[in-house]
C-alpha cells in the first residue's frame, strides 16, 4: 500500500526517560473517490469519500507503529479517563480512522471486565476489546482539522494570486494534460477542479480498476496535482488562516500539560491530507506532494534539564524548522520558543477573519436549508407590478438581464465555494456528480 507510518517505516527513536506527552495529527486511511463519474457506481459500492478496508489496516498499523515508538509504558497497558483524548473531523473516514488506530493502541486483551465488583469477572466485551471515546464537531465550525475548506478569504487570495498568474503560465504549460483529461471526462478540466479527477484517478489505480487514460497521462495527472497542491499549501503570511487554528490547539494542548490543568498524555486528531498540509504550511514547511494516507506528524514534548522542549516528526523524519534554528539543540526545540514563534499566528476569530467582507458565517443557512431572501408575498407583489407597467419588449430585455445576472452569480459561487472541488464546509464534494464519461 502507499501509506505513511506502517512498521516498515523508517523508524524514529523517542527517549521514553524524558517523554511527557505528545500530540499528534494525521490523515485518514484509504478511502474511496470523493467524487464518483456517472455510471461508475457500481465500482463503489461503499459510497463516495468512504473508508476502505485497506484504510481501516492502515490505521491500525499506523497505531501499532506509534504504541512501539513511543513505548507501551507511557501509554499504560490500559485505557483510562484522562490518558488520551482523540477528536477526528466530522466525516466518516476520519472517524473510522481514528477508531482503527486507537484499537491499536489499545489492543483486544486490554478492555473491561464486569461485574466490576466480582472477584470472578468476564471480558466486557469480545476479546476483551476496549472502546475509547472520539469527539468531533460540525463540520462547518472546525477551523482545526478543516481550517482550509473553511476559510472562504484564503480561497480568495489563492484566486486572486496563484491562479491569476502562475496558474495562468502553468495551465498553457500542461494544456495537453488538461485537454486530454477534458476529452476523457467530457467536461472542463482545470486546474482549480484538478483534485477531483486526480482523485478519480488516484483512488481507482490504488483498488486496480483505473481504465480511464493511459499510464501516460495518469501519471502527469498525479506530478501535476502534486505541484497545485504544493501550490496551495505554500508557506506564506496568509498560512495563519488555515493553520493558525490548528497549531494554536497544538500550543493549547502542550501549555496546558506544563501548567498542570490537563494531564492528558496523548492529544489524537484525526483528519486529511488538508489538515496536514495546513500544519506544515503554518510551520513554515513546504509539502512538495500530497501526504499519503495514514501520514502523521508528532509533537513531542520533554522535559529535560528543567527546560520544556519539542521534538517535531514528521512521518518518522526529524525535518529541520528554520524558526528554530538559533535555539536548538540537537532535535530538539524550547516550547517557548514555538510560544514566542507561533502565539502570534493563531486567530481569536477564525470565522471572522476567514469570512468575505460583508459575509456572517454565523448567519449561514443550514447545510440543508432553502435560503429565505425577503418575503416570498411581497416579492410576487412587486412583480406583478413591475410586469404591469413595463411593455413587451422592456419585459423581454429585463428576462435578458436577469439571466446574465443569474449567470455571473453563478460563476462568482463557484469560484468561491468550489476551488479545487472542495466546496466549505458542508463537505458537499463528497457526494455523487454526473460526469458523462468517454466510452
Amino acid at each position: 500500500c502507499i501509506c505513511a507510518g506502517s512498521p516498515s517505516s523508517a523508524e524514529a527513536e523517542v527517549d521514553e526517560s524524558t517523554l511527557k506527552m505528545v500530540v499528534i495529527v494525521h490523515r485518514h486511511g484509504d478511502r474511496t473517490p470523493v467524487v464518483i463519474p456517472e455510471g461508475q457506481q457500481d465500482r463503489w459500492p461503499a459510497g463516495p469519500g468512504q473508508l476502505t478496508g485497506t484504510g481501516v489496516h492502515q490505521l491500525w498499523e499506523l497505531g501499532a507503529h506509534l504504541r512501539e515508538l513511543i513505548g507501551t509504558s507511557f501509554l499504560d497497558d490500559s485505557y483510562y479517563p484522562g490518558l488520551v483524548y482523540s477528536r477526528a473531523s466530522n466525516k466518516d473516514r476520519t472517524l473510522q480512522s481514528a477508531e482503527a488506530m486507537l484499537m491499536a493502541l489499545f489492543p483486544p486483551g486490554t478492555g473491561p471486565y464486569y461485574p466490576f465488583e466480582d472477584e470472578e469477572q468476564s471480558p466486557a466485551l469480545p476479546e476483551a476489546f476496549q472502546p475509547v471515546p472520539t469527539h468531533s464537531v460540525e463540520l462547518a465550525r472546525d477551523y482545526v482539522l478543516r481550517g482550509y475548506q473553511n476559510c472562504q478569504r484564503y480561497l480568495t487570495y489563492l484566486e486572486d494570486t496563484f491562479y491569476s498568474s502562475l496558474g495562468i503560465a502553468a495551465t498553457e504549460e500542461h494544456k495537453d494534460t488538461l485537454d486530454a483529461l477534458s476529452a476523457a471526462f467530457e467536461t472542463e478540466v482545470t486546474l482549480q477542479n484538478l483534485d477531483l479527477y486526480y482523485d478519480y484517478l488516484w483512488c481507482s489505480n490504488m483498488h486496480g480498476v483505473q481504465d480511464m487514460v493511459n499510464e501516460e497521462l495518469y501519471e502527469d495527472t498525479v506530478s501535476l496535482y502534486n505541484w497545485v497542491y504544493s501550490q496551495d499549501f505554500k508557506p506564506s503570511n496568509q498560512s495563519r488562516l488555515i493553520g493558525g487554528a490548528l497549531i494554536g490547539q497544538v500550543l493549547d494542548d502542550m501549555q496546558a500539560y506544563v501548567s498542570g490543568d490537563d494531564s492528558t498524555k496523548a492529544k489524537l486528531y484525526s483528519g486529511h491530507d488538508v489538515s496536514l498540509g495546513t500544519l506544515r504550511s503554518v510551520m513554515g514547511l513546504q509539502s512538495d506532494e500530497v501526504p499519503p494516507y495514514a501520514s502523521w506528524a508528532m509533537f513531542e514534548l520533554h522535559r529535560i534539564s528543567a527546560e520544556w522542549q519539542v521534538k517535531f516528526t514528521y512521518n518518522d523524519e526529524v525535518e529541520g524548522l528554520t524558526f528554530c534554528a538559533g535555539d536548538r539543540e540537537g532535535d530538539y526545540c524550547p516550547l517557548s520558543t514555538y510560544e514566542r514563534v507561533f502565539r502570534e499566528l493563531v486567530p481569536e476569530d477564525p470565522a471572522a477573519e476567514c469570512a468575505l467582507d460583508g459575509i456572517d458565517e454565523d448567519t449561514t443557512p443550514a447545510e440543508d436549508a432553502p435560503e429565505e431572501v425577503g418575503d416570498s408575498s411581497s416579492t410576487v407583489v412587486s412583480t406583478a407590478v413591475l410586469l404591469a407597467v413595463l411593455g413587451a419588449g422592456d419585459i423581454v430585455l429585463v428576462a435578458l438581464v436577469a439571466i446574465l445576472v443569474g449567470y455571473i452569480y453563478i460563476l462568482r459561487k463557484d469560484r468561491f465555494l468550489f476551488v479545487h472541488g472542495r466546496q466549505s464546509g458542508s463537505g458537499a464534494a463528497d457526494q455523487p456528480v454526473e460526469i458523462e464519461l468517454s466510452e
